[in-house]
């Protein structure tokens, strides 16, 4: 028999050759089109870098000179997601795009390996006299290759599926619905160790009525007209999950709430620019069932919480007191039981540099219930406590005043107004002008502390022990409110009554300037905005009046819901809480 010709058959193509050829050419251009498109992909994302984003760095260098700019830190924070969140897209995209090359490379190669393929001449050695065992060796080889081929594959989809993708977590958290921040659990916030500046607390509304309780805002770049149907200067309108007469605070951008039903408390964050929930948060256990002795018109909400930029704070009326950070994560939480209290704890919350302050007055004044606590803000632990004050249960928030070389915390309750030195809780001065149930809040204008209950009265606060015959600059008996907190200009003092009377008293003298009936029912407090009085109705009807010694009313805007809760003011914001929504007023086109 004649010996094969290894020359004659070394050409004959392999039966797969012509469908691998193609395969390899789709391949080839696959993989070279996804090089490419990565490259492209890189050299587009490198502007978006937040590490050396030209114009976030030039932002960070202003703010090391300007450390308590507000607005500049709040562009730097957007600006600043806005990178992280197209970075963090690229990355996602580069790593989806490296295993598509990943996987059109295991295609080429094989393709590559049949398309070129040609038959081997005989090998030397024991091949010669064994041909049968050559073919036997090759498929133990072309095995080998393609188990380790198959291995690879399933070592990287075992990974791929064992670990979370970081970045998609990220993205999921930033693009999630408004309810899912309860979902996730937060990452800490980072939280300066200082407390807030004056020029920081001045720029915003970090309690009840504002900075110092006053209810003046410090923006008049406001709108004092809008159309709830049609949608003009109406930013937006966002659905509060519980509802409560609890007022809204504002710190940059962030909005926080709280609300609460008889079996469940919350704490609500929203984002100023779109109004979206950011976290909602219960405080404490949910109740099963609510209380019996509890009516369908008790409020369970009615304190306002208070925030210092660092961690906002939530009473309740159960004596429930919880810190949460500005992610959502809550910090401490401490409970007194229930408060004794005919109509439920009402004071909102105050605070002093790294000291929350906590008025609670209950009982009958004999009993010794009646304190104020300074709580660390950190730790929620008393810093000090009030020696018992000889007042019973009250329903009005306590203010700082600086006065007389020093600061002062103010707080009222029947029959006492009484000045403590805010950071060690000791008494400086009390008068005995209060009688009855103490609801409406004390305000500080014109160097001279308003308080109205039975009568206005105005009162010197450079005095100490008791100055009930030496401080008292004069009082007014008309147009008494018995829940709205008076407000000032500096110049004038208005009342506003529940059943809609406004009276409006000259802050020097105490002479009555005239007394107006709105014939609205009113249970927020007026507020003041550059020279105009801001008056918001049950129904939610707003008036404004011209600020001025006679009363000149200049225009009503509608809300459309019932509202109890007093307004907050931000720059070019006004924020109002009806019984449903929480809405956001500013300049728009509608």
């Amino acid at each position: 028999m004649a010996a094969p010709n290894p020359s004659a058959d070394a050409n004959i193509g392999h039966p797969w050759k012509p469908v691998a050829i193609r395969v390899a050419w789709v391949a080839g251009i696959y993989c070279a089109l996804m090089v490419g498109l990565l490259l492209f992909d890189y050299a587009r994302s490198q502007k978006y870098n937040p590490t050396n984003h030209p114009e976030l760095l030039a932002l960070k260098e202003k703010l090391v000179k300007k450390p308590n700019d507000a607005a500049l830190a709040a562009k730097i924070r957007s600006l600043d997601l806005e990178l992280r969140v197209h970075y963090l897209q690229y990355l996602r995209r580069l790593s989806q795009g490296s295993w598509m090359l990943f996987f059109g490379a295991m295609v080429l190669m094989p393709a590559l390996h049949f398309a070129t393929w040609r038959k081997k001449l005989p090998r030397p050695g024991k091949y010669v006299l064994q041909p049968d065992l050559a073919e036997a060796d090759d498929n133990k080889a072309r095995w080998a290759v393609a188990g380790v081929f198959a291995l690879a594959a399933g070592a990287a989809l075992y990974l791929g599926s064992r670990f979370e993708n970081p970045l998609d977590v990220v993205l999921a958290r930033s693009a999630s619905p408004q309810a899912s921040p309860q979902q996730t659990p937060p990452s800490p916030a980072v939280i300066p160790a200082n407390p807030p500046s004056a020029g920081e607390i001045a720029r915003n509304w970090p309690r009840f009525r504002g900075p110092g309780g006053s209810g003046v805002s410090a923006y008049t770049n406001l709108t004092l007209n809008w159309n709830i149907q049609t949608g003009e200067n109406v930013i937006w309108k966002t659905e509060v999950p519980l509802t409560g007469p609890s007022s809204p605070i504002v710190w940059n951008d962030r909005v926080f709430l709280i609300g609460a039903s008889a079996v469940k408390r919350e704490v609500y964050c929203f984002d100023v620019p779109s109004g979206k929930l950011l976290w909602q948060k219960t405080v404490g256990t949910p109740s099963t069932a609510p209380p019996k002795d509890e009516g369908e018109e008790k409020q369970h909400s009615p304190s306002t919480p208070a925030t210092d930029g660092r961690r906002v704070y939530a009473m309740f009326d159960t004596g429930e007191l919880a810190a949460f950070d500005f992610n959502g994560n809550q910090l401490w939480y401490r409970q007194w039981g229930k408060l004794d209290n005919p109509y439920g704890h009402a004071a909102s919350l105050d605070f002093y540099k790294n000291i929350l302050l906590v008025q609670l007055d209950q009982g009958d004044g004999e009993d010794g219930k009646s304190k104020i606590y300074g709580v660390d803000t950190a730790t929620g632990k008393d810093v000090w406590v009030t020696e018992p004050r000889p007042v019973p249960a009250s329903w009005a928030t306590p203010i700082i005043i600086q006065a007389a070389g020093k600061d002062q915390l103010i707080a009222s309750g029947n029959p006492w107004m009484i000045s403590y030195n805010p950071a060690d809780g000791k008494e400086i001065w009390r008068a005995k002008i209060l009688n009855g149930e103490i609801t409406p809040s004390p305000v500080f204008a014109a160097g001279l502390i308003f308080n109205a209950n039975d009568r206005l009265w105005a009162v010197k606060p450079d005095g100490q022990g008791d100055v009930t015959k030496t401080h008292v600059a004069w009082s007014g008996e008309d147009g008494i409110p018995d829940i709205c907190s008076p407000v000032s200009d500096g110049k004038r003092v208005w009342l506003l009554t529940s059943s809609g009377t406004i009276t409006c008293y000259s802050a020097g003298t105490g002479k009555k300037l005239y007394e107006k009936d709105l014939e609205l029912e009113c249970k927020a407090s007026p507020s003041v905005v550059g020279d105009t009085l801001m008056v918001v109705s049950e129904k939610g009807t707003v008036v404004f009046v011209k600020s001025g010694d006679q009363y000149q009313e200049i225009g009503r805007a509608e809300i459309g819901e019932h509202v109890m809760a007093s307004p907050a003011f931000a720059d070019g914001r006004i924020f109002i809480r009806g019984k449903k929504h929480l809405f956001c007023f500013g300049r728009n086109k509608g």
